[in-house]
């Protein structure tokens, strides 16, 4: 490894990425903390971006908390989410 990592955009966004296990009740602490510090920010044309992300991020667990939730309740049942 002699050479320098360099990093662009482009080369970071294809090369890495990262993935997280946790279980529902982490996933519920965690959903909880994104709720509330998305309900802090306040939109400026600096964050408009994050703002989005933190909204989709919020979506995104809320679904996977409620699909839980439906498959605990309703064991049995096929669900095609």
């Amino acid at each position: 490894m002699d050479t320098e990592f360099d990093p662009s955009e482009d080369e970071v966004g294809a090369q890495w990425c990262a993935e997280l296990r946790m279980g529902i009740s982490e996933a519920k602490m965690l959903y909880n903390c994104i709720r509330i510090y998305s309900s802090m920010l306040v939109e400026t044309d600096e964050n408009t971006e994050e703002i989005e992300y933190m909204n989709g991020l919020k979506n995104k667990f809320f679904a996977i908390i409620t699909e839980y939730n439906l498959q605990k309740q309703f064991p049995d049942t096929k669900f095609d989410f």
